[in-house]
Protein backbone atom coordinates (compact mmCIF):
# COMPACT_ATOMS: atom_id res chain seq x y z
CA UNK A 1 0.00 0.00 0.00
CA UNK A 2 1.10 3.73 -0.73
CA UNK A 3 0.84 7.02 1.57
CA UNK A 4 1.20 10.02 -0.25
CA UNK A 5 1.37 13.09 2.28
CA UNK A 6 1.57 16.13 0.83
CA UNK A 7 2.99 19.56 1.96
CA UNK A 8 0.32 22.71 1.21
CA UNK A 9 2.11 25.26 3.28
CA UNK A 10 4.80 27.51 2.10
CA UNK A 11 7.73 26.08 4.66
CA UNK A 12 9.47 22.70 4.30
CA UNK A 13 7.91 20.16 6.31
CA UNK A 14 9.75 17.47 8.15
CA UNK A 15 7.45 14.36 8.55
CA UNK A 16 8.54 11.67 11.14
CA UNK A 17 6.46 8.46 12.02
CA UNK A 18 7.13 5.25 13.73
CA UNK A 19 6.23 2.08 12.28
CA UNK A 20 4.46 -0.46 15.02
CA UNK A 21 7.03 -2.29 17.18
CA UNK A 22 9.84 -0.15 15.77
CA UNK A 23 11.36 2.11 18.35
CA UNK A 24 13.56 3.76 15.14
CA UNK A 25 12.03 6.99 13.95
CA UNK A 26 11.80 8.23 10.56
CA UNK A 27 12.27 11.35 9.14
CA UNK A 28 11.66 12.87 5.76
CA UNK A 29 11.49 16.60 4.58
CA UNK A 30 8.36 17.72 2.51
CA UNK A 31 9.26 20.66 0.52
CA UNK A 32 6.11 23.17 -0.35
CA UNK A 33 3.66 21.99 -2.39
CA UNK A 34 5.84 18.73 -2.77
CA UNK A 35 5.08 14.54 -1.63
CA UNK A 36 6.42 11.90 -0.05
CA UNK A 37 5.79 8.42 -0.73
CA UNK A 38 5.65 6.05 1.78
CA UNK A 39 4.89 2.10 0.52
CA UNK A 40 4.44 -0.44 3.44
CA UNK A 41 1.52 -2.73 4.56
CA UNK A 42 -1.98 -1.16 5.38
CA UNK A 43 -1.62 -1.82 9.07
CA UNK A 44 1.80 0.13 8.72
CA UNK A 45 0.28 2.95 6.38
CA UNK A 46 -3.06 3.25 9.01
CA UNK A 47 -0.63 3.45 11.98
CA UNK A 48 1.04 6.41 10.34
CA UNK A 49 -1.88 7.87 9.42
CA UNK A 50 -3.47 7.91 12.94
CA UNK A 51 -0.24 9.11 14.46
CA UNK A 52 -0.23 12.46 12.54
CA UNK A 53 -4.41 12.99 12.04
CA UNK A 54 -4.70 13.93 15.56
CA UNK A 55 -1.90 17.09 14.44
CA UNK A 56 -4.57 17.65 11.64
CA UNK A 57 -3.72 15.57 8.98
CA UNK A 58 -6.62 15.40 6.96
CA UNK A 59 -7.27 12.91 3.58
CA UNK A 60 -6.38 15.38 0.44
CA UNK A 61 -10.47 15.56 -0.21
CA UNK A 62 -11.97 16.13 2.73
CA UNK A 63 -9.55 19.46 3.83
CA UNK A 64 -11.64 21.76 6.61
CA UNK A 65 -11.06 24.60 9.06
CA UNK A 66 -8.94 21.77 11.12
CA UNK A 67 -6.14 21.33 8.36
CA UNK A 68 -2.53 21.61 9.27
CA UNK A 69 -1.38 22.08 5.73
CA UNK A 70 -0.21 18.47 5.23
CA UNK A 71 -3.09 16.31 3.77
CA UNK A 72 -2.69 12.43 2.43
CA UNK A 73 -3.96 9.93 -0.34
CA UNK A 74 -3.54 6.21 -0.02
CA UNK A 75 -2.23 4.59 -3.31
CA UNK A 76 -2.49 7.43 -5.46
CA UNK A 77 -0.69 10.88 -5.42
CA UNK A 78 -2.35 14.20 -4.45
CA UNK A 79 -3.37 15.79 -7.36
CA UNK A 80 -1.59 19.77 -7.91
CA UNK A 81 -5.09 20.93 -7.65
CA UNK A 82 -5.62 19.47 -4.30
CA UNK A 83 -2.30 20.86 -3.06
CA UNK A 84 -3.74 24.22 -4.24
CA UNK A 85 -6.86 23.79 -2.18
CA UNK A 86 -5.10 22.89 0.57
CA UNK A 87 -2.60 25.42 0.41
CA UNK A 88 -5.85 28.08 0.23
CA UNK A 89 -7.79 26.41 3.32
CA UNK A 90 -4.37 26.79 5.28
CA UNK A 91 -4.26 30.50 4.65
CA UNK A 92 -7.98 31.46 5.04
CA UNK A 93 -7.37 28.98 8.47
CA UNK A 94 -4.22 31.36 9.77
CA UNK A 95 -6.41 34.61 8.25
CA UNK A 96 -9.39 33.22 10.39
CA UNK A 97 -6.85 32.74 13.31
CA UNK A 98 -5.48 36.24 13.01
CA UNK A 99 -8.61 38.02 13.18
CA UNK A 100 -9.41 36.14 16.09
CA UNK A 101 -6.55 36.49 18.40
CA UNK A 102 -6.42 40.59 17.08
CA UNK A 103 -10.08 40.64 18.14
CA UNK A 104 -8.74 38.94 21.55
CA UNK A 105 -5.75 41.41 21.94
CA UNK A 106 -8.35 44.51 21.00
CA UNK A 107 -11.00 43.00 24.27
CA UNK A 108 -7.84 42.52 26.49
CA UNK A 109 -6.50 45.92 25.73
CA UNK A 110 -9.82 48.12 26.00
CA UNK A 111 -10.39 46.30 29.21
CA UNK A 112 -6.99 47.45 30.49
CA UNK A 113 -7.58 50.97 29.31
CA UNK A 114 -11.07 51.02 30.94
CA UNK A 115 -9.97 49.67 33.97
CA UNK A 116 -7.48 52.45 34.39
CA UNK A 117 -9.20 55.23 33.71
CA UNK A 118 -11.64 53.78 36.54
CA UNK A 119 -9.24 54.05 38.51
CA UNK A 120 -8.84 57.93 38.13
CA UNK A 121 -12.47 58.28 38.99
CA UNK A 122 -13.49 59.28 35.17
CA UNK A 123 -16.02 57.35 32.85
CA UNK A 124 -14.05 55.63 30.32
CA UNK A 125 -15.17 56.44 26.52
CA UNK A 126 -17.28 54.43 24.91
CA UNK A 127 -15.39 51.44 23.02
CA UNK A 128 -11.95 51.33 21.20
CA UNK A 129 -10.74 51.37 17.45
CA UNK A 130 -8.01 49.14 17.02
CA UNK A 131 -5.74 48.85 13.27
CA UNK A 132 -2.59 46.34 12.95
CA UNK A 133 -0.13 47.69 9.95
CA UNK A 134 2.17 45.34 8.77
CA UNK A 135 4.82 46.37 6.01
CA UNK A 136 7.28 44.47 4.19
CA UNK A 137 10.87 44.37 5.86
CA UNK A 138 12.42 45.15 2.85
CA UNK A 139 10.08 48.25 1.05
CA UNK A 140 12.21 48.04 -2.22
CA UNK A 141 10.94 44.68 -2.96
CA UNK A 142 8.26 44.52 -5.57
CA UNK A 143 4.91 43.58 -4.57
CA UNK A 144 6.24 43.87 -0.93
CA UNK A 145 3.81 42.30 0.84
CA UNK A 146 1.87 44.66 3.25
CA UNK A 147 -1.51 44.07 5.62
CA UNK A 148 -3.71 46.00 7.00
CA UNK A 149 -6.23 43.88 9.81
CA UNK A 150 -9.29 46.48 11.85
CA UNK A 151 -11.22 45.62 15.16
CA UNK A 152 -13.51 48.42 15.34
CA UNK A 153 -15.18 49.61 18.34
CA UNK A 154 -14.38 47.19 21.32
CA UNK A 155 -17.04 48.25 23.58
CA UNK A 156 -16.81 48.44 27.46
Amino acid sequence: MKLFVANCSVQKRKFSYKIPEDNQHYFQDILPGHQICIEDSPEVVNHIVWQHEIYGLQESTKVDSNFSGICYSIDKPVSHSQIKHGHEQKKENMDDMSQKILEASAVTINNTISNEVLKTGEKPRDGLDLEIVGEAVNQEQENAPSTTKKVVKVSN
